[in-house]
């Protein structure tokens, strides 16, 4: 998860750089968040899918104290996948051994 403040005086270039279909959470200057789903970004403003009613939100980045950016990261997700279908796996095969032991009185 990234935390970026959100700055009146902050370049384009120092904003969080977010994708369409990116989850974010924005803390307004009043204090109010909203969770979005982005559909777009441009100089001026965010713009995302609210969680609640699905209505599309523009939000001025000027209107933001503080933008959350889920960052997934594919290769721990897709090892941590992997390591818990080999445990799993073990678990299983062990489960079945044993049964087919005792099923030989052994």
């Amino acid at each position: 998860m990234q935390l970026t403040p959100i700055t009146k005086e902050m370049p384009e270039t120092q904003r969080p750089a977010l994708a369409v279909n990116d989850q974010v959470t924005v803390v307004l200057n009043s204090g109010e968040q909203l969770k979005l789903q982005v559909t777009a970004t441009d100089k001026d403003a965010l713009s995302g899918r609210l969680d609640a009613s699905g209505e599309i939100h523009r939000v001025p980045w000027s209107e933001m104290r503080q933008v959350e950016h889920r960052v997934s990261e594919p290769i721990k997700t897709t090892l941590l996948a992997v390591t818990i279908y080999v445990v799993l796996g073990v678990a299983l095969a062990n489960s079945v051994a044993r049964g087919v032991a005792k099923s030989l009185g052994l």
